[in-house]
């Protein structure tokens, strides 16, 4: 006898999963008059005088979405109730371009710990440093360190053998 087994909808249930269609998420058209833009922006769960799109000047436009300013989640607030604490994130949120990048354990650009100058001196220092103590320790003594010079052993009777020829035998 062959046991059909039914279908557990509580345990379907748990695992459907609440998701949106691509075409969800795809930017519309770059907004032409004020009335687009306040859809735009409503859209987006932005004030309209708050929404600026990115430029529509160049052949990889973004449409509709909006030029969110560059806030990394180091720069928001740590004491806020965020849906998403991890990210410092709240659900809705429009997420900007680079998100991935603006994580806690990324990129923070609120602050650099070294100034650039400081970098860019210490970046030549090494490598002109590195230069120069090749340029001073490169004697001919040392440079033998790995390939040290081989000396001339004598070939058995004097060189003379030969072991294989291309030659006709005479």
């Amino acid at each position: 006898k062959l046991a059909i087994r039914t279908f557990n909808l509580p345990l379907a249930a748990a695992t459907r999963t609440a998701h949106y269609w691509n075409k969800d998420w795809k930017p519309g058209p770059y907004p032409q008059t004020p009335q687009e833009r306040a859809a735009a922006a409503k859209k987006y769960g932005l004030l309209p005088e708050d929404y600026e799109p990115f430029p529509d000047n160049h052949d990889s436009s973004r449409g509709d979405y909006p030029n969110l300013p560059d806030i990394t989640a180091t720069e928001r607030d740590p004491e806020e109730s965020y849906d998403f604490p991890y990210l410092r994130r709240n659900y809705g949120e429009p997420m900007h371009l680079y998100a991935e990048a603006m994580t806690l354990e990324r990129m923070d650009n609120s602050r650099m710990k070294v100034p650039l100058w400081k970098q860019l001196v210490s970046f030549l220092g090494v490598v002109f440093g590195m230069f120069l103590g090749v340029q001073i320790c490169d004697h001919e003594k040392l440079r033998f360190g790995m390939n040290p010079p081989v000396p001339r052993w004598e070939l058995p009777m004097g060189g003379s053998v030969v072991h294989y020829t291309f030659e006709p035998e005479d």
